[in-house]
């Protein structure tokens, strides 16, 4: 943590900041199945080499509904600027608040035990920087979040503040989480070859039945009129 706040501001890191990054790493180095760990196991059972299945489980994290939230979360944060005041600015970050919400449905009781342990480390580097605007969006944006099934996601946020006040940019968000899961995304690919079985679904065909096979000959010339 400490080297990688080095490299991102070319000087030494002041002990809080350090201590807030690696608590960051250490709760996103695994959450139980989640998707990007699910991605490794299926392209490591196919006995192919590790680093596809790393670089699967990359491909999976980077999506707007996995770890591209993170992302958008900070993307967020730029664009209020700030603590969200004025009825204008609130009915704004209501619906950047509703836009990250979409297509995020989790179950009522799958409470995220990382969530107080995030708001609280984002509490406690905001009182020592002398700067909680960050800190105070995020909150608002629980209170947004009033159901614990949405609240849960507020986690995100909690994660951004802690981020943006470390400086670190919002196109750098994914990279952080990928540079923490690593290390889960590592022991399911173990823990897969270790007892091996390849992965596959087995899926029941819904659509139409019983269609008139069209000859190539007439696909072609179909394909020809359409182009003329």
């Amino acid at each position: 943590a400490q080297n990688f706040l080095y490299m991102l501001s070319g000087y030494g890191p002041d002990e809080d900041a350090v201590t807030a990054l690696d608590s960051v790493l250490v709760l996103y180095a695994e959450h139980a199945y989640a998707l990007s760990s699910f991605a490794a196991r299926v392209t490591a059972s196919s006995a192919t080499d590790y680093h596809s299945a790393i670089t699967t489980a990359i491909s999976a994290l980077k999506g707007r509904l996995h770890g591209g939230a993170h992302e958008i979360a900070m993307r967020v944060f730029n664009t209020v600027g700030g603590l969200a005041s004025g009825e204008q600015q609130e009915t704004d970050l209501v619906k950047q608040v509703e836009r990250f919400l979409e297509g995020r449905h989790g179950k009522k009781d799958e409470a995220d035990g990382r969530f107080p342990i995030m708001k609280e480390l984002s509490s406690v580097l905001a009182e020592k920087t002398g700067d909680r605007r960050w800190h105070d969006v995020s909150e608002r944006i629980e209170e947004i979040m009033r159901g614990e099934q949405e609240r849960q996601h507020a986690i995100y946020f909690y994660t951004a503040s802690l981020l943006h006040m470390l400086g670190f940019p919002a196109e750098l968000a994914i990279p952080v989480f990928a540079a923490a899961r690593i290390a889960g995304w590592s022991a399911h690919v173990i823990e897969q070859l270790e007892n091996n079985r390849m992965s596959k679904g087995r899926f029941t065909y819904q659509g139409p039945k019983d269609l008139p096979y069209q000859p190539i000959e007439r696909r072609h010339r179909t394909l020809r009129l359409k182009s003329a």
